[in-house]
């Protein structure tokens, strides 16, 4: 019960499932679902029917959603709040339980409090978003802060366990070094893409969805262009990973590098089939969790190779 690795890696889960939950957020427009924070419509518990509204700020609540009341969307944006709060009580629980590790690796102690810090942010950031009506920018900084926090929980979790293998070598650190800069680089490229469609889609009320990528212009040339350097430094990776020495022996790279081909597969279908259907709405949170499991990927592949590292435990 009071196992550090246990709460740790359930909040590593519990983040990506948030990262998802947000994906479906804003791909179903429901971002406004609940005009004010941390109640929505003025209630703990959320409304089933308009009628459930106070009367008195009912013309308020509507005003700043620009909408008439969508019980789907409201609860959709509700169950986002609760699994952010339950992402913020595991991570909690996770830094407490630290503290046994401190007089061993002080530096998983400190990782994990700087995790409470970042998800007690990510919560007031919450705020922001909703105050802001959806401000694409702000959406952003919400994205880049939530796998900042994937980072810093997968780092604590690895410092607190023992190696494996032995050091995956200098090689291999630095293609996967360069995988993961080229992917934070594509990212963020799609994060500009993100925010001329968000401002696009509130426009027009989230109707017509076929024309949206139109309106974006040259970054999203830009970006689909770029997937296909990512490919190339993904796969130099993927050959190495194959030709190490330790890919027969170790089973943990093989599913290492199998997964890898699995992600990056996905989601160069999934780009694909955004960029040629007309941006379905079931496919957009994928497009942007899987980024966020290939960063956590290739920080952990980075961990096994550590050229200052070599040996096990």
């Amino acid at each position: 019960m009071f196992s550090f690795k246990r709460w740790a890696l359930i909040s590593l889960v519990a983040v990506y499932l948030l990262i998802g939950v947000g994906g479906l957020v804003r791909s179903s427009g429901s971002g406004l679902g609940c005009p004010d924070w941390p109640k929505c419509f003025g209630q703990w518990i959320p409304p089933l029917h308009e009628s459930d509204i106070d009367p008195a700020k009912k013309a308020h609540y509507f005003q700043h959603i620009g909408e008439t009341f969508n019980p789907v969307k409201t609860w959709t944006e509700y169950m986002n709040r609760l699994v952010g709060v339950s992402v913020g009580l595991f991570i909690l629980i996770m830094a407490i339980t630290s503290f046994q590790l401190w007089p061993q690796k002080p530096a998983v102690v400190v990782l994990s409090w700087l995790s409470v810090i970042l998800v007690a942010f990510e919560g007031w950031l919450g705020a922001v978003v909703v105050a802001t009506r959806l401000k694409p920018w702000v959406i952003s900084v919400h994205m880049v802060l939530a796998l900042i926090l994937v980072v810093t929980l997968l780092m604590a979790y690895l410092l607190s366990q023992k190696r494996q293998i032995p050091s995956l070598g200098k090689s291999i650190w630095r293609w996967t070094l360069a995988a993961l800069f080229i992917l934070l680089v594509q990212s963020a490229m799609g994060t500009q893409v993100r925010e001329v469609i968000d401002e696009v889609s509130l426009k027009w009320m989230y109707q017509h969805r076929e024309l949206w990528l139109a309106q974006v212009g040259l970054p999203f040339w830009i970006h689909r262009s770029f997937s296909w350097f990512v490919l190339g430094i993904f796969s130099v990776l993927l050959v190495k990973l194959t030709q190490h020495p330790f890919f027969k022996k170790a089973k943990i790279l093989r599913r290492i590098t199998s997964t890898l081909l699995l992600l990056l597969g996905v989601e160069m279908l999934v780009g694909m089939g955004l960029a040629y259907f007309g941006l379905p709405p079931y496919l957009q949170p994928i497009h942007l969790l899987i980024p966020a499991l290939l960063t956590g990927l290739l920080v952990y592949l980075l961990w096994l190779s550590d050229p200052d590292a070599s040996a096990v435990g």
